[in-house]
């Protein structure tokens, strides 16, 4: 009886599986999908592409040419595209940095997705660990990479490349207008609007006087804010009054030019064979004529109140990149305004990064890479920070450093 049942059993499933009717797919595949979207290249190249600030256009093939038609995501952040075809999309990069930053672009109808990996480096940071509490008057950089500040306590605070500082000196007096390295990584500096010439030694420790200066000069009284060297390690100074001064090679003794009295100037530096000196809103240069600092007539190169954009922007520091191109630091009178400019070998004047950076910028100091650091000294505790800018590029050399 048993044998009879199971096999009745097996009969019976076997005959239901033969009769089993068909049954369509419930998930049928899209008949009407797109080809997939393909990233080929991103520019500009990622060596020069900053979070929160770069324009990238990204160019591929088969994005949608619809307005809207297309989902971009960098870094997991998605991104409204500023304008978008079938091969080619432009958007303005997120607050993202990395260095393998996914860009995701999503088609719809597209079975999937493009993806291509970019990097979106920092444009700007605070550097050296300042707070509220600290006033940095001035800054240098010696050869190390290390960085010097003179602080509003009467020390100079040397800061390493890994953030690390260390007290590396003290001064006389409460603020320093400029300091420079010069021969045998002595630090040199200035208090501000006087007439003596301070150093401070390699293994650091409290000022020495240098040089001092005459009184006058043509009625003018002397007032120095600031200094370079040359390739010969002659200085060049110059101040609010007095004009300008050299001190030659290897010797203490100050010797007047006779230039720029009456000229009040807030930075000297030294670029390509010709001494720079930034006045208010109107920068001179004079061509050196040779080992002794012998300076010839002064050349206009530019002047700020004749400018329609920059005319309300007042000079404090200059310096130049290795090709060539000024980077001045000012206080614009309307503290919304780019800080820093930009003027190119062929005289074009531009914000450098637009809307970026804070004002001021009372000094600006390249260092020994790609990077300028800014000292944003100001009256509103938390907006004064020493800022770490990426240029993409080396400056020119400092001659005292080397």
């Amino acid at each position: 009886m048993r044998v009879i049942f199971q096999t009745i059993i097996i009969f019976f499933v076997i005959s239901s599986c033969e009769k089993y009717p068909s049954v369509d797919t419930v998930w049928p595949p899209y008949e009407n999908s797109t080809a997939a979207p393909i990233i080929t290249s991103v520019s500009p190249h990622a060596d020069s592409a900053f979070g929160g600030f770069t324009i990238l256009t990204i160019s591929g093939e088969n994005f949608s040419s619809d307005s809207g038609g297309n989902f971009i995501y960098i870094g997991g952040e998605k991104v409204p595209p500023a304008s978008e075809s079938a091969n080619e999309i432009v958007v303005q990069a997120p607050s993202v940095f990395g260095d393998t930053v996914s860009i995701k672009i999503v088609v719809p109808q597209a079975e999937k997705l493009a993806s291509y990996d970019y990097r979106l480096q920092t444009l700007t940071e605070e550097y050296g660990g300042f707070t509220n509490l600290d006033k940095v008057r001035c800054i240098a950089m010696d050869s190390g990479g290390n960085l010097y500040s003179m602080m509003g306590d009467r020390t100079v605070r040397k800061t390493d490349p890994n953030g690390e500082y260390t007290e590396f000196g003290t001064t006389t007096f409460p603020q320093a207008s400029e300091m420079r390295f010069g021969p045998n990584n002595t630090l040199f500096l200035i208090k501000v609007s006087n007439r003596v010439l301070y150093t401070i030694g390699e293994e650091g420790g409290e000022v020495q006087e240098y040089a001092t200066f005459p009184d006058y000069v043509d009625d003018e009284r002397v007032k120095l804010t600031s200094f370079d060297f040359d390739i010969n390690n002659n200085i060049f100074l110059a101040g609010s009054g007095g004009g300008a001064f050299v001190i030659r090679e290897n010797t203490s003794v100050v010797n007047s030019l006779g230039i720029h009295v009456g000229f009040k100037i807030t930075s000297v530096r030294v670029f390509n064979g010709y001494v720079y000196f930034g006045g208010t809103q109107v920068i001179y240069r004079n061509k050196i004529l040779d080992d002794n600092g012998t300076l010839d007539t002064e050349e206009l190169v530019i002047d700020l109140a004749e400018t329609e954009e920059f005319s309300s922007h007042y000079i404090k520091s200059i310096t130049f990149s290795s090709d060539g191109k000024m980077i001045i630091g000012t206080d614009p009178n309307d503290g919304d305004a780019d800080p820093i400019l930009v003027m190119k070998t062929n005289g074009q004047l531009e914000a450098l990064y637009s809307d970026q950076l804070m004002a001021p910028a009372y000094h600006v100091l390249w260092g020994n890479g790609s990077y300028i650091y800014v000292n944003r000294y100001h009256s509103d505790a938390q907006k004064r920070r020493i800022i770490k800018v990426n240029m993409l590029g080396g400056g020119a050399p400092y001659y005292g450093r080397e």
